[in-house]
């Protein structure tokens, strides 16, 4: 198995600040906030959304493109970009972890408020053995929530240059909802906004104009199943749409806490399946039959499943329920993938999973993600990639 471990363990995150300068690119400066209580919104789990309007927002004037692409998750990367947990103690381990694992393989830009978040970023790394803190790229832009995937930029390949998807987020999250414009003000993409209120972790592309979303999808937009496949055939792509089953007691509705698109023909899909005298207990009873029918609804769209463990459930520490634990909560980058890991017997099942149908020359990079998955989501969710233009 061709799997990365990490260089540190328990990390110094109070170390001085390094002297090293991070670049900093992209610096549109969103309602003038350089305080580090523009991030105050982080602890917002991934499901918190306000009440939804009857209309979704649109961009005046929005048009797709004349030829839209959207490229899948293991194509060619130039960049990850990731929203600091700026005051967040307990998650800053996880993200120093993520910048080591993703740097030998693509560049890493981070989304802060403005300069005194900037410094606390290179605070936090300044431990870190194998950070190269001067390959860092800063994008200056307020934002409330660390859930990069949902709100952030979706990149597609649009009549031969790289455009933005600015898709319609939560009410309720406005300077979230507003980044995915702000970034691409900075950089100089064309954006098009679909109208339709779908988040980056229900989403994912085969790269052969085959796309993947759940029901939630079509119950957020008054379940008008032909104005989403619409929208994501002329923004996306995507000329067939399979639809899939959502999981009991899961908030988002994202299919990435289920399964994961990792090549034109195969699909990792979560399994609740006990392994030897494990009993499985609700809602990992109810669950267990939703991924069967996920798995057969994928089989039915002419891909081959593969199924993972998906880790027993556990009663939420936020007060909500429970908390849905999952691999298939992934990024690629390059020649990498980072995984969620929990300290679970599992894990290691799961990393040979991947092993078993990815190229020889993908690594597989485990991140401990056992306190952020309480909160919705796990290394895909806060993490969206820039792939390289057409």
């Amino acid at each position: 198995m061709n799997t990365w471990r990490s260089s540190f363990g328990a990390l110094g995150l109070g170390v001085a600040l390094s002297c090293a300068c991070a670049a900093d690119e992209g610096t549109y400066q969103a309602q003038g906030e350089d305080e580090l209580g523009a991030e105050s919104g982080a602890y917002v789990p991934a499901w918190v959304r306000g009440p939804r309007p009857r209309v979704a927002r649109t961009v005046a004037g929005s048009i797709p493109p004349r030829v839209a692409f959207s490229p899948p998750e293991w194509s060619p990367l130039d960049a990850v970009l990731l929203r600091w947990p700026v005051g967040w103690p307990e998650l800053k381990p996880m993200y120093v972890q993520m910048v080591e694992g993703f740097q030998p393989s693509a560049r890493v830009y981070i989304a802060v408020s403005g300069s005194r978040a900037r410094a606390e970023v290179l605070q936090d790394l300044a431990g870190c053995a194998r950070c190269r803190t001067q390959d860092l790229r800063f994008v200056t832009a307020r934002t409330g929530t660390i859930w990069m995937r949902d709100y952030g930029p979706e990149f597609i390949h649009a009549d031969g240059a790289l455009g933005v998807v600015d898709l319609d987020y939560y009410p309720g999250r406005y300077y979230d909802d507003v980044f995915p414009r702000t970034y691409a003000r900075s950089y100089r993409h064309t954006v098009f906004n679909p109208g339709i209120y779908l988040e980056g972790g229900n989403f994912q592309s085969d790269g052969r104009g085959g796309c993947f979303v759940s029901r939630g999808a079509l119950e957020a937009n008054d379940n008008d199943e032909e104005r989403v496949f619409e929208a994501l055939r002329s923004f996306h792509g995507c000329q067939r749409t399979t639809v899939v089953d959502y999981l009991r007691e899961e908030g988002t509705h994202h299919i990435d806490m289920w399964m994961k698109v990792v090549s034109p023909t195969t699909v990792l899909v979560g399994d609740y399946s006990p392994a030897g005298s494990e009993r499985l207990r609700y809602p990992d009873t109810v669950n267990d039959r939703v991924l069967d029918r996920v798995a057969d609804q994928v089989r039915a769209a002419g891909y081959q499943v593969v199924r993972i463990p998906q880790p027993p459930s556990r009663e939420s520490p936020l007060g909500d329920g429970y908390t849905i634990v999952t691999y298939t909560n992934s990024t690629f980058a390059n020649d990498r993938v980072l995984i969620p890991v929990y300290g679970l017997p599992s894990d290691q099942r799961a990393l040979a999973v991947y092993d078993s149908v990815l190229p020889r020359e993908v690594t597989e990079v485990p991140i401990d993600s056992d306190y952020v998955i309480d909160f919705g989501g796990s290394v895909h969710c806060i993490t969206m990639e820039r792939y390289r233009g057409p």
